[in-house]
């Protein structure tokens, strides 16, 4: 991939990054009735928006992985999680996972919902608890798990796979 596009959507991520609502646009602060501890409440299920939303970085910005270098993925795998660091949200990745794997799971939730808010945060899980079909495959904590029958989670995988791309050979 051309090293200037790199460039341009690192840079495009740190400037998302300073561009966080000021305030949690979801939190309803009240006080404790007899402690100094501010809560925030959860967003309404109806008030979330996409990753490429709140960012304001389409998911089709993000290039595929095999026309990436792996210097090209770890700093684009950076920005992200400085970015998603900004906003609170939180993941399961470990950090020992593949460069390549942390980069496509990453850029595949890029079109999830999920909520901004800087007092609870929101967190990410990328496993999908089934041994058979988890994307983390043997970096994931399912693997030695004896259940296997847990109805999987799918996210809206729209604009990320490369055509005949199958999503569990990540």
């Amino acid at each position: 991939m051309n090293k200037k596009y790199v460039d341009q959507l690192v840079i495009d991520l740190e400037e998302a990054k300073r561009s966080l609502p000021a305030v949690s646009p979801f939190c309803n602060a009240k006080k404790m009735d007899d402690e100094e501890m501010w809560l925030g409440s959860i967003a309404p299920e109806g008030n979330v928006r996409k990753i490429s939303e709140w960012t304001g970085i389409d998911k089709k910005e993000f290039p595929p992985y095999g026309q990436l270098t792996p210097s090209q993925m770890r700093r684009l795998v950076d920005a992200i999680e400085s970015l998603w660091g900004a906003y609170n949200w939180n993941h399961d990745l470990d950090v020992d996972l593949p460069v390549h794997i942390s980069y496509q799971l990453l850029t595949l939730f890029w079109d999830e919902p999920v909520q901004y808010s800087l007092d609870a945060g929101f967190d990410i899980t990328f496993c999908r608890g089934r041994r058979s079909s988890c994307w983390l495959k043997e970096w994931c904590m399912c693997k030695d798990s004896p259940y296997d029958d847990l109805p999987e989670i799918k996210p809206n995988r729209s604009n990320h796979r490369e055509e005949g791309e199958d999503h569990r050979h990540v």
